[in-house]
């Protein structure tokens, strides 16, 4: 159980986590605490003064989205951009800007109020609604206390913040409750109380990290803040439409005590939304700043916190599709039970919720796209709400409508996504290793449901404490050997080994020659044999596999436990593409020289000796050579492939004149260069090696075999001429002019190629 645990610890680590985990208890102990809110207030109040409180909040949030004006999200997206000095005049803008709105919002509540309870057919949400107009003039200043917070670092005091706050509005609903007989309008009147006490706290601490600080005048202005904030506030209009409609038809046309079923049963799982917007908070500053230096890593990192988020969250999802019943009667009590359904269905939703497009989507600037979706969402989400209460007035019916309407606006917002990015789904999203995610929680909870059915448990709590005494090892069970299958970044069947820091300097190789794998059992013997039979001996041979799924792990253990120089690693997730795995090869790689080589090709025996002389004769840093082409088994055929014989970063911008499988470079000039998580990854690495100056010079003898065949990524050559302009157009920032001369070049030579 222990080293389960530890595995499945290890499978979430990463640099960033530390926030995301600071943050995410903050989240988790608010969501919990406002869950026994929910659970006391269900058993102190009557279903119609309960339903009434339930709408108080329910107009607040409404009105909410509509007052902030996106605001609160310019905190963390400007204060990720600016200093120190800067940072302070950003807050005091945006608190202003938000204090202002609050004005007006607190104003409008107080004056509609009994407009408002009449449209929600409810007399007694009137007086409740007046009395709670005193918190938006209280809470919207400090509501970018989150952003601040995180942005500079400061999660453990937004989790303090948070965590205290939550409680003393517990301690004063609760209490109000139980002395004032359950009455809405104390209720509301102590949930007022509690939220300006925290106002004034959570103002403090939005100043605290700029203490000493002189505020800057060259900081963003209010246009710039409306200009960021307007996308997002269209984007969040819709958002809450598509998850508050229902809430409304179901308020409107069913009753309080339908409302109060509908609201506890028809919940986002609590961990889901404490993850997603942990992971959103930490996210979207991070995004912010790698969309302006590195965008591949912006996606990379996202695609990361994607898997993780799934890890946690996944197996908590099906546990409540499971036990649905269960946790309804035990959380609400027994008259609750029958929203069982209501809540399996909102648990479909958290298997979405692990893909942040919001954070990502601001960040690519495609927030326009983002809010487009969400209204064509909203608009559908309302007009299948309205025939449902019309034809089918059912609240299992209105669920499905929403849960059916908002997985497929994730479906077009990841559209989008690979449409600007260039990256297929698969690409984006780890979606095989996800879907054995879900295989592992589904056979865990069944493992659960068979015990509880046999041992004839009928108590509810208790059937959930069993249910999760089983649940639980069973998942912690299977991810164990999950991670050490798949996530394990260190030598196969070895220690962790040594680094290039950790090794003395008489024992470092003079070539570290690097290969990134996937399912490749039937080449890559071959290869390895080739790089075996080298004449030039003082090298090393990197392997890095990408989760392989044949007996591709097994062929480079056996080749590495006979030879010493052969290091075998495996990356954490199966990624899909070579640039994570020659990545790990290039951090692990001790060598004055860094060759390349893929696991279909092969080496001729004196390859590394005639380019190693070239180099040592000539003083190069950077050398290639021709290559000749072979198909089927390793005989050649003299279908050479011969290259220019100089080249420079204007004559590889035209095409890709470096075979990959030739290159020899000293690692002092690749430095902290890494391949991107592209298409084309090789000739934009090659690219940004060669806008160092660095000029790549040519043998001009055949060194390597290229193998042909027909499911490598380079037979698509359509797919090879997209990859190539995304490359040049979007990556190297080239001129459209320039583009165009390039592409006819590059259409030219890769003729020539094709025709050998």
């Amino acid at each position: 159980m222990a080293g389960a645990t530890a595995a499945y610890i290890r499978t979430l680590r990463g640099g960033r986590s530390a926030e995301a985990v600071r943050v995410g208890v903050s989240k988790g102990v608010s969501m919990c605490l406002s869950v026994f809110i929910a659970m006391a207030l269900s058993r102190l109040m009557e279903p119609e003064a309960y339903g009434t409180y339930l709408q108080v909040l329910y107009v607040y949030g409404t009105l909410l989205v509509l007052f902030s004006l996106g605001l609160p999200a310019c905190y963390s997206y400007f204060l990720a951009r600016t200093d120190a000095g800067e940072g302070r005049a950003v807050v005091t803008k945006l608190t202003v800007m938000s204090a202002a709105m609050g004005c007006v919002f607190s104003l409008t509540l107080f004056v509609l109020s009994d407009d408002i309870a009449g449209l929600l057919g409810n007399a007694a949400l009137g007086p409740c609604l007046r009395l709670f107009s005193a918190v938006p003039v209280a809470m919207m200043p400090v509501a970018g206390v989150e952003g601040v917070l995180v942005a500079c670092r400061r999660s453990g005091q937004l989790a303090i913040y948070v965590c205290l706050s939550r409680l003393l509005t517990l301690l004063c609903v609760v209490g109000a409750a139980r002395m004032c007989g359950g009455g809405p309008l104390a209720v509301t009147g102590a949930f007022a109380a509690a939220s300006v006490a925290s106002a004034v706290w959570g103002l403090w601490l939005s100043y605290r990290p700029f203490t000493g600080v002189a505020p800057s005048g060259s900081s963003p202005g209010y246009v710039d803040f409306l200009r960021f904030a307007l996308p997002v506030f269209y984007a969040g209009i819709y958002s809450f439409v598509i998850s508050s409609a229902s809430q409304f038809f179901v308020s409107r046309y069913f009753g309080a005590s339908d409302f109060a079923v509908f609201a506890n049963g028809f919940r986002e799982m609590p961990l889901a939304v404490v993850v997603m917007s942990a992971v959103g908070a930490v996210l979207w500053p991070e995004l912010s700043r790698l969309s302006m230096t590195d965008r591949e890593e912006c996606i990379g990192l996202w695609r990361r916190s994607v898997y993780k988020s799934a890890i946690v969250v996944w197996p908590v999802a099906v546990f409540c599709m499971f036990f649905a019943p269960e946790i309804m009667t035990a959380f609400f009590g027994e008259s609750y039970r029958c929203g069982a359904v209501l809540f399996r269905l909102a648990s479909l939703m958290c298997f979405v919720l692990v893909v942040p497009f919001f954070p990502l989507m601001t960040a690519l600037g495609l927030s326009r796209g983002f809010a487009r979706a969400h209204l064509l969402t909203a608009v559908a989400i309302v007009g299948l709400d309205w025939l449902a209460v019309r034809l089918i007035p059912s609240l299992t019916v209105i669920a499905a409508v929403s849960v059916t309407t908002r997985m497929l606006c994730v479906v077009s917002l990841l559209l989008m996504v690979s449409c600007a990015t260039g990256l297929s789904a698969g690409r984006l999203l780890p979606l095989r290793l996800m879907w054995r995610l879900l295989w592992m929680s589904g056979l865990s909870c069944c493992a659960a449901r068979a015990v509880t059915v046999f041992s004839g448990i009928e108590n509810a709590p208790l059937t959930l404490a069993v249910a999760l005494g089983v649940a639980v090892p069973a998942y912690l069970f299977f991810i164990r050997d999950f991670a050490g299958e798949n996530h394990d970044e260190h030598e196969i069947g070895g220690s962790v080994p040594e680094t290039p820091e950790t090794m003395p300097e008489s024992s470092l190789p003079a070539v570290s020659v690097i290969v990134a794998c996937y399912n490749s059992e039937k080449t890559i013997g071959a290869m390895i044999e080739s790089v075996l039979s080298q004449s030039y001996t003082d090298w090393e041979l990197i392997i890095t596999d990408d989760g392989s799924t044949d007996g591709t792990p097994e062929v480079i253990r056996q080749y590495a436990a006979r030879d010493s120089r052969i290091i075998a690693m495996r990356t954490d997730i199966h990624y899909g593409a070579p640039s994570e795995a020659r990545n790990m090869g290039l951090d692990r790689a001790s060598g004055r020289y860094i060759a390349f080589l893929d696991s279909d090709d092969l080496w001729l025996p004196d390859k590394l000796r005639v380019q190693m002389d070239f180099i040592e004769a000539n003083g190069y840093d950077f050398v290639y050579s021709y290559y000749e082409k072979i198909s089927g088994g390793n005989s050649r055929s003299g279908r050479i492939v011969a290259t220019k014989k100089r080249v420079g970063y204007s004559d590889i911008l035209k095409s890709n004149h470096i075979p990959f499988l030739t290159a020899i470079i000293k690692r002092s000039v690749v430095g902290d260069t890494r391949f991107k998580d592209i298409s084309q990854e090789d000739f934009c690495f090659w690219l940004d090696i060669l806008k160092k100056g660095v000029t790549a010079h040519n043998q001009c003898v055949v060194t390597a075999l290229y193998r042909i065949s027909d499911g490598s990524r380079s037979s698509d050559k359509f797919k090879m001429a997209r990859g190539y302009w995304h490359v040049i157009r979007h990556h190297q920032r080239t001129g459209f002019a320039l583009c165009c001369r390039c592409m006819v070049s590059y259409a030219v030579e890769g003729l020539r190629k094709y025709m050998i």
